[in-house]
């Protein structure tokens, strides 16, 4: 998770226009869908291999994990929580660690 508030902070300014713009602007839209299609394919790959360490919850599978994870570490959720309500990075990371390990992962 840390590396995904490094990422939105470092993003933040073009994402905030390409999102802004999907539904109005073709070539904006496709832009943002491709990038968000990049990290739906890497949360997948990080589901896919969590999974093939028998670490995976046996609540979900694979995609539904990996979408989960997806809309976890969301440019709205994490906007949400460090801009609007004020979170610093180290509780943000924390928080939604705490959060996809408690959903996520088998208990062992």
């Amino acid at each position: 998770m840390r590396l995904n508030t490094r990422f939105w902070s470092a993003v933040f300014p073009v994402a905030r226009i390409l999102e802004a713009a999907q539904n109005d602007d073709p070539a904006l839209g496709s832009a943002w869908r491709d990038r968000m299609k990049f990290r739906q394919q890497s949360f997948l790959g990080m589901t896919e291999q969590i999974a093939s360490l028998g670490d995976l919850s046996s609540a979900w599978d694979i995609n539904e994990a990996a979408a989960v994870l997806y809309a976890t570490a969301y440019l709205d959720t994490w906007r949400e929580l460090t801009l609007h309500l004020g979170w610093t990075e180290d509780e943000y990371v924390a928080a939604m660690t705490r959060l996809l390990r408690q959903a996520l992962l088998r208990r062992s």
